[in-house]
C-alpha cells in the first residue's frame, strides 16, 4: 500500500512539475525521421516584456503545456544564442556587434518584418517545413487552442 500511495504522489507531482518540452533544432530534424510533427519555433529576447509574459501567462497554461507537448516540436531561440544552428538546409551563427552583444542570425530572419525585428514571434512550419502560423506579439492561450483546431 506505501508503494501505490508513494507512485500516486509522485504522478501528481510530475503533473504539477510539467513544462514544455524545448528542442534545439538538430534534435527535432532526428525527432522527425521517426514522428513528424508540426515544429513552434519561439524566438525570444531577454530584454523583451512580451516575450517573457508569453513564457509566464502562456507556455505556463497546462492546456497549452499540453497541447504543445502532445502536438509539436517546441524550440525556443534567444536573439543571443552564441552557437551555429542548421536550419532548412542554411547555416546561421551569431554576428556580433560589439563587447558581447548582437543578434543571432536566424533570429533575425525569423523576426524580420519590414526592416525591423519583432520580438516575440512565434512560427509553426508543418513538418515538411511550410509555414502554418506566424505571429509577431504577445501569443495567448486562445491561440494556440485556435492553433490546434487547424492542425
Amino acid at each position: 500500500m506505501k508503494n501505490f500511495s508513494l507512485l500516486i504522489i509522485l504522478f501528481i507531482t510530475s503533473q504539477i512539475n510539467a513544462q514544455l518540452i524545448k528542442h534545439t533544432f538538430a534534435e527535432v530534424e532526428e525527432l522527425q525521421k521517426t514522428e513528424q510533427r508540426p515544429v513552434m519555433v519561439f524566438v525570444t529576447a531577454d530584454w523583451c516584456n512580451y516575450c517573457q509574459l508569453t513564457k509566464v501567462k502562456t507556455f505556463s497554461d497546462k492546456k497549452v503545456e499540453k497541447i504543445i507537448n502532445e502536438k509539436f516540436y517546441f524550440v525556443e531561440l534567444n536573439q543571443n544564442e552564441k552557437s551555429t544552428i542548421q536550419f532548412m538546409g542554411k547555416e546561421y551563427g551569431p554576428v556580433i556587434n560589439g563587447y558581447k552583444s548582437g543578434n543571432h542570425q536566424l533570429a533575425d530572419a525569423l523576426t524580420r518584418n519590414g526592416g525591423e525585428n519583432l520580438y516575440p514571434t512565434t512560427i509553426v512550419y508543418t513538418a515538411e517545413n511550410e509555414l502554418l502560423y506566424k505571429k509577431q506579439e504577445l501569443l495567448k492561450v486562445d491561440d494556440i487552442l485556435n492553433l490546434r483546431e487547424k492542425l
